[in-house]
């Protein structure tokens, strides 16, 4: 699926988002063909793009960092290259602009019964895999159950209460599901990738492999450096260029990316022309590292861009798995130190906010104080919780001056000597004499320089943190098999939770390597909470439950909160790309996808 706000640099796993609405869409979307969760919507006002199409033609430089081994995005293992999903396709896709509507791709209609208990898929009948083969039923079997046994495990949580998909002819995919409670069920399965299964019949989807497969996306991959440069050619037959949904998107000819160890390295590249377009992650390069002549002359053009949606949490994922950090009182000693006023001024230019909320930036989602009667009544029944220890949400010390700075570290000591840990010659030790002593491990060498602060207020209070930036391939081994004390990441979420929370935060998900229950938590109530988002009646018991869930685990202190914020900043070579025009919405104008090549170097090539 692609669901990217600006360029997405790097792919870890392919994700899943809960929508609110299924919509099957042939020449024109018809208002019968709705299907909500709840209450679909009468009408859908079709996006107008601008009154001409994007030309198409040209090629795109991009960069990306890190480096890839592996063409197989579902396997649980290994590397995949960044915009590999342009390559590949699903029954159905939403954008960022509808989210929480999903658009027939490979499918053609979704037939739900009325009992919501199976959903009767029919394909595209002009559907074509890039080897000119026909998109068949057999092909969405095969991938379903080929997902959910040797895949990556997320796939199985995510399609858990499917009973069974089957065949009904080679252009019609029957869908039976274990519950109707889980209204959101249908909506996951029509976003199934579908693969070729001519093509892996040979071969292992849970291996990584080393020849990309032939998909049916708009694009395929030409050539390649494993490891270093990537290819992308367009299909200029691709069977779905002309589908409504895809107007004015995927232009260029070719796409060309070089993959960097060092962001540095790549904004360099990016300055000296090798690239033409430059998603900026640092905002003190932002700031003063862009006086240059290409962009005084206006050769470059620079854009602060506003990323749609809700961000979720970002920070220091602590991992209870080690016995020194299944300690609460550990966990929010640890989070009291952290100075983000200090960072915030003197590396971001105070740009960035704090993320409190798992569910940040979602006015609706996140917790706030007081709680309802409603929320209430939700956590006085959920197994081994006190509501009355839930009243009051955590605060984080404002570090504004050294007198709160101190206080903080007066605190957090008394929770590690509570705790056991007891300061001996600057030093804090437990009963066995073992020093307090952690690894925080980074996704670049840039980031060491941020948390060095850090370190330095932990071992004033006699904790060792050791700083270890990695780069891509490290850094995502050690996160899919958690090894690592501490972890700087971030946890995206939408706007509709649902049953993909079971990947994030579920006990099971906890011992599955490759999920993103990075802090491994287990705890009952939170299973709980979790199948009740699943299954909510209607919006506002999925509210209620939601804003429990975020109450809970911000109480329990798992992440130490970082910064976000939601505008991004890039940059362009003027007289090689342009944005679309028109009236584009706006995760389209964000999504280079969506670009093409400047009108002053236009060649059609439809």
């Amino acid at each position: 699926m692609r669901f990217s706000a600006l360029l997405s640099k790097t792919t870890f796993l392919a994700s899943f988002c809960s929508s609110l609405i299924l919509l099957a869409e042939s020449a024109a979307a018809v208002p019968s063909d709705l299907i909500g969760m709840w209450d679909a919507p009468a009408t859908l006002e079709k996006t107008t793009l601008g009154s001409d199409p994007a030309p198409k033609g040209g090629t795109l430089h991009l960069g990306s960092l890190g480096n890839f081994d592996n063409f197989n995005p579902f396997a649980p293992r290994g590397i995949c290259p960044s915009f590999i999903s342009l390559t590949y396709e699903t029954l159905g896709e939403t954008e960022r602009t509808e989210e929480y509507l999903v658009r027939g791709l490979l499918a053609q209609s979704f037939d739900l019964s009325p009992d919501r208990l199976t959903m009767v898929v029919k394909l595209r009948p002009e559907a074509t895999f890039a080897d000119g083969k026909k998109v068949e039923a057999e092909d969405v079997v095969w991938t379903f159950y080929a997902l959910i046994e040797d895949a990556s495990p997320m796939y199985k949580n995510a399609y858990r209460d499917i009973e069974k998909v089957e065949a009904l002819d080679t252009k019609t995919v029957k869908f039976t599901f274990k519950t109707a409670a889980n209204r959101e069920l249908p909506l996951i399965a029509a976003q199934l990738p579908v693969l070729p299964s001519h093509w892996w019949k040979t071969r292992n989807i849970g291996e990584p492999q080393n020849e990309p497969m032939p998909s049916s996306g708009p694009f395929r991959i030409n050539s390649w450096n494993m490891g270093a440069s990537l290819k992308l050619a367009r299909n200029k037959d691709w069977w779905a260029q002309n589908l409504p949904m895809n107007e004015s998107r995927y232009n260029f000819d070719t796409i060309d990316i070089d993959f960097y160890r060092d962001p540095t390295v790549m904004r360099e590249a990016f300055f000296a022309g090798d690239i033409d377009f430059y998603a900026e992650g640092t905002i003190k390069d932002w700031k003063m590292g862009y006086d240059i002549p290409p962009v005084k002359d206006g050769r470059i053009v620079r854009a602060d861009v506003h990323i749609p949606g809700v961000f979720g949490i970002a920070g220091i994922f602590m991992n209870t798995r080690r016995p020194i950090l299944s300690d609460i009182r550990v966990r929010k000693a640890l989070s009291m130190i952290f100075n983000f006023e200090r960072i915030n001024k003197t590396m971001f230019f105070n740009s960035f906010e704090r993320p409190t909320s798992f569910w940040t930036g979602s006015a609706v989602l996140r917790a706030r104080d007081p709680m309802t009667p409603e929320e209430r009544n939700i956590l006085e029944k959920l197994p081994g919780i006190n509501a009355k220890d839930y009243e009051v949400l955590p605060v984080y010390p404002a570090h504004t001056s050294t007198s709160v700075t101190r206080k903080a570290m007066r605190e957090a000591l008394k929770l590690l000597e509570a705790a056991g840990w007891t300061l001996q010659d600057g030093v804090l030790k437990n009963a066995a004499g073992l020093p307090l002593e952690l690894n925080l491990i980074l996704s670049s060498p840039t980031m060491t320089r941020i948390f060095s602060a850090y370190a330095a207020d932990l071992a004033r209070i006699g904790i060792k943190l050791n700083l270890v930036p990695l780069d891509q391939t490290q850094y995502y081994n050690r996160m899919r098999h958690f090894d690592y004390d501490l972890a700087h990441s971030f946890v995206r979420q939408s706007e509709k939770p649902g049953s993909e929370q079971r990947n994030v935060w579920s006990s099971k998900a906890a011992d599955q390597m490759g999920s993103r229950n990075f802090s491994g938590i287990k705890s009952e109530a939170i299973d709980s909470l979790i199948e009740r988002i699943a299954t909510a009646q209607n919006a506002q018991d999925l509210t209620n439950n939601v804003r429990v869930l975020d109450r809970i685990l911000q109480k329990n202190c798992y992440v130490i909160p970082g910064w976000y914020s939601q505008t991004g900043h890039i940059a362009w070579w003027k007289d090689r790309i342009e944005p679309p025009g028109g009236r584009a919405p706006e995760a389209r104008r964000n999504n280079i996808f969506s670009w093409h090549i400047a009108n002053k170097n236009r060649k059609d090539s439809h």
